[in-house]
C-alpha cells in the first residue's frame, strides 16, 4: 500500500505504527516497551572482548598442559 508520498508503507491500513523497540540516548517517551542507551552495543562488545581476553590464558593452559606432557613423554621414550 502506498501513502501520499509514494513510498511503500508496510502497514496494512497505511497508518503509522508506533515503534515498540528503540535505541535512544534519551529517556523513553512512554510508547516504547524497550529502550536502550546508544552506547549499549559498544559496552556489550567491550565486555565480550574482555571475557575472551581473560579466557585466552585458560585456553592456552588447557591445550598446552596435555601437549607438554605428551611432548615430555615422547622425549623420555627416545632415551629409554
Amino acid at each position: 500500500m502506498e501513502c501520499a508520498s509514494g513510498v511503500l508503507d508496510p502497514s496494512p491500513e497505511g497508518d503509522y505504527i508506533d515503534p515498540i523497540f528503540t535505541i535512544t540516548g534519551q529517556a523513553p517517551a512512554g510508547n516504547e516497551i524497550i529502550t536502550m542507551d546508544t552506547d549499549f552495543t559498544i559496552n556489550t562488545l567491550g565486555y565480550v572482548a574482555q571475557i575472551f581476553t581473560n579466557l585466552q590464558n585458560y585456553v592456552i593452559l588447557i591445550l598446552g598442559l596435555p601437549l607438554a606432557f605428551w611432548g615430555i613423554s615422547k622425549i623420555i621414550s627416545l632415551f629409554a
